[in-house]
């Protein structure tokens, strides 16, 4: 399925050109749709995110950064209980 994506022209309508996949797209299908199938997200997010790579990518680094903060902030509340930074 390919993207269209407007852009706008000298008299303010908007002209429609098909955006084909990058190569590196293609070459990623199999890794993202891993990384996508392991986030708990809505239809419609899961949808966006197998079709593009980096919105899938950028969903990831958000994952990442949320566990990292989780792992801080359990740190510093309760350094010797801490199950999720100790093991």
């Amino acid at each position: 399925m390919k993207r269209v994506e407007s852009t706008p022209i000298a008299n303010g309508i908007a002209a429609s050109e098909p955006i084909s996949p990058s190569p590196a797209a293609a070459v990623n299908d199999d890794a993202l749709a891993n990384a996508t199938a392991t986030l708990s997200l809505d239809e419609r997010t899961q949808k966006a995110a197998e079709v593009d790579p980096e919105f899938a990518a950028a969903l990831q680094r958000q994952r990442d950064r949320e566990l990292e903060q989780a792992k801080l902030m359990c740190s510093l509340e309760n350094k010797e209980a801490c199950l999720m930074c100790s093991g």
